[in-house]
């Protein structure tokens, strides 16, 4: 009986051992499950953070031939674009109030402005088109050989800043400057109060500026760099392209007497008077409607094609030397014209830089056409809305408040 309770006795603690070794079993199930999950999930949240902030950014928002540009660049480039129309906002806002006659000038800026501002993937658009353009540019300066050195960076940056290390003193500059690349179709903006502007200031600003500038757009020092290393390039592109064209062209020298197009008998007496050799300075001062020049004889100077309204250019082209013997009709009224001279002169240099600007912007639109190019639209939804308005007056009132 003895040896009965014995061997009885050992069976409890062998259901303990068993039943204490599938508990650390199922422990360490649980442990091994635990971190497979906590792996997957920290795989999941790794690989979510590496597509926004690494594979994403660098996806193509559109491709030039075989260059690429990367949403990164767009939206910094956008952003950037969003702080000039939020500096030229600010600026006119605080202008307005004293602006008289320009009042409705600027106001009509500001409505642009804001429905800029407003609609951020069409100015995402305008900005794609821009890098666009940029990079067709590019292209041709390899092909043509032209570089912008790192001294003409130097220089850009500088004067965007006002900046003259070469200055033996203290240079007067702006205090403010919103636009290293202004948009034509842009009012000009206004340059604020010089202030004295000393190496260390400038050293200063410069820090400050970029501190802002990636706090604002996510650009580093190299991306606001590459900002006029374009500037630069574009402008030796375009002045190599201008080197080839000539600079001068066919050009009349004439004078005009205006009359409205209701006076149409006095118009014709006095063409009549002016052919059968009345003095025409003396006609253009009693009949003549141009303000302008009417105490001038109707001087118009001389004037190359693409200066006038195009019926008073195809007459006045047309014609030969002399008065014109029949009226000729514009928008404006009734001219009676004559031709003092004809010649090939040179271009003046508003005209030039006008038909300079005309054949760059000429070259882009042809090179767009030829050169294989696809915009996508994937991106769209992420097309920066930031920078804003409310985001540009909270950072004042607190620079004001540290102050």
């Amino acid at each position: 009986m003895g040896s009965n309770r014995v061997a009885g006795s050992g069976r409890p603690q062998r259901r303990r051992r068993h039943h204490g070794q599938r508990e650390r079993r199922l422990k360490v199930w649980l442990l091994v499950a635990t971190a497979a999950v906590t792996l997957i999930v920290v795989g999941l949240l790794a690989h979510g953070l590496l597509q926004q902030y690494w594979f994403t950014p660098r996806r193509a928002v559109a491709t030039v031939g075989l260059s690429e540009i990367s949403l990164r660049t767009l939206q910094q480039q956008t952003r950037y674009r969003r702080v000039q129309l939020l500096n030229e906002f600010i600026t006119y806002s605080e202008l307005l109030q004293y602006a008289g006659e320009q009042r409705a000038q600027l106001q009509a800026r500001l409505d642009q402005i804001d429905d800029q501002l407003n609609d951020p993937l069409a100015l995402a658009r305008q900005v794609i088109e821009e890098l666009i353009a940029t990079e067709l540019v590019r292209a041709e300066a390899s092909a043509r050989g032209i570089k912008v050195g790192v001294d003409e960076i130097e220089a850009a940056a500088n004067a965007y800043f006002g900046y003259n290390p070469d200055a033996e003193s203290s240079t007067l500059v702006p205090t403010a400057v919103i636009d290293p690349e202004p948009e034509s179709d842009s009012a000009p903006t206004p340059f604020l109060t010089p202030t004295p502007f000393t190496e260390a200031a400038y050293q200063e600003t410069y820090s400050a500026h970029l501190e802002t500038l990636s706090a604002d757009t996510g650009m580093n020092e190299t991306g606001f760099r590459d900002l006029f290393e374009r500037r630069v390039l574009i402008g030796k592109v375009r002045d190599a392209m201008a080197a080839e064209r000539d600079v001068t062209e066919q050009q009349v020298h004439a004078r005009h007497i205006l009359l409205s197009l209701d006076e149409l008998e006095t118009a014709q007496d006095v063409l009549e008077r002016a052919l059968a050799g009345e003095d025409f300075t003396a006609l253009a001062a009693e009949f003549s409607a141009d303000a302008s020049n009417s105490k001038t004889g109707g001087e118009l100077g001389w004037f190359p094609r693409g200066q006038m309204v195009a019926a008073f250019e195809n007459a006045v082209f047309s014609a030969e030397t002399g008065i014109i013997p029949e009226l000729v009709a514009t928008q404006f009224g009734l001219h009676v014209v004559e031709i003092l001279e004809k010649g090939v002169r040179a271009l003046p240099e508003p005209v030039l830089e006008q038909r300079r600007q005309l054949a760059f912007d000429q070259w882009l639109s042809e090179r767009r056409t030829e050169e294989s190019i696809e915009i996508l639209d994937w991106w769209e939804a992420l097309a920066p809305a930031e920078p804003t308005l409310q985001d540009f007056y909270a950072r004042l009132r607190a620079e004001q408040g540290a102050n």
